[in-house]
């Protein structure tokens, strides 16, 4: 017979794994639930109407999609730089100016779009080079094909 020290010892060690096994199963219950709700409601929000070619328009977005403040959580900086100095200010630093060239090219398409709009009641056919010129262009060489 074990001694009544030995057998209280065996129900502790047990009740704990009975305990740990009971709050690992309610963890693995709780990510389960948690994942099957995410998944349920993002497939519930891309069921709405959608007007005729909506799925095939280009999706851009302004923002990312995760701060770039969670790299203050990082610790993996080598030298004597912090997190902040070494990877979320340069991240910032270049959505910034990505949103500027962005802005730019957007300008910059603006107006070739107005040139192109006012260069349709023009006199000639503007080319990419800037004048009238046209590859394979004999005419000034047999100028009879012209008045044809």
């Amino acid at each position: 017979m074990a001694p009544p020290v030995a057998v209280d010892q065996r129900r502790r060690e047990k009740s704990i794994k009975e305990t740990a096994v009971k709050l690992l199963r309610l963890v693995f219950v709780l990510a389960l639930g948690a994942g099957l709700l995410l998944y349920v409601g993002q497939a519930a929000r891309a069921q709405g109407p959608n007007p005729a070619g909506a799925i095939f328009r280009r999706h851009t977005t302004s923002s990312p999609g995760v701060t770039p403040y969670l790299n203050l959580l990082n610790n993996n900086v080598s030298g004597t730089a912090t997190p902040y100095q070494s990877l979320v200010r340069p991240q910032i630093e270049q959505q910034r100016l990505n949103q500027q060239q962005q802005r730019s090219i957007q300008g910059l398409q603006q107006n070739l779009q107005a040139q192109a709009r006012a260069n349709v009641g023009g006199a000639g056919i503007e080319r990419g080079t800037g004048h009238q010129s046209v590859f394979m262009n004999y005419l000034h060489y047999y100028p009879a094909l012209g008045r044809r």
